[in-house]
């Protein structure tokens, strides 16, 4: 999942990098004016979604990383579930299924 949001993430930036180059030749095209205020507003926006989708993939990074840390199965779990398993019945040791 956090690789999908870094691709969104760079596709985002991509996007409004192209889109910033665009909207400034097409206001050119109209108007004869050289303005980048429209590109820096396509720059900007695109700068800003890219750090979010980016922030939000580090984050989900980091819970994967926890939530790993959490389930792997440590050595004196494995040993309180063996022994668990064990019953003594009438001084005999049966395993439970």
């Amino acid at each position: 999942m956090a690789s999908i949001l870094r691709l969104i993430g760079i596709c985002i930036l991509v996007g409004s990098l192209i889109m910033g180059v665009r909207a400034e030749e097409s206001l050119k095209l109209f108007s004869n004016l050289f303005d980048l205020h429209p590109a820096w507003a396509w720059w900007i926006s695109g700068v800003i979604g890219s750090v979010l989708f980016f922030s939000i993939a580090m984050v989900l990074d980091r819970l994967e990383r926890i939530e790993r840390m959490l389930t792997a199965p440590s050595i004196t779990t494995a040993t309180a579930t063996t022994q668990s398993n064990i019953v003594k019945t009438n001084h005999n040791l049966k395993i439970k299924p």
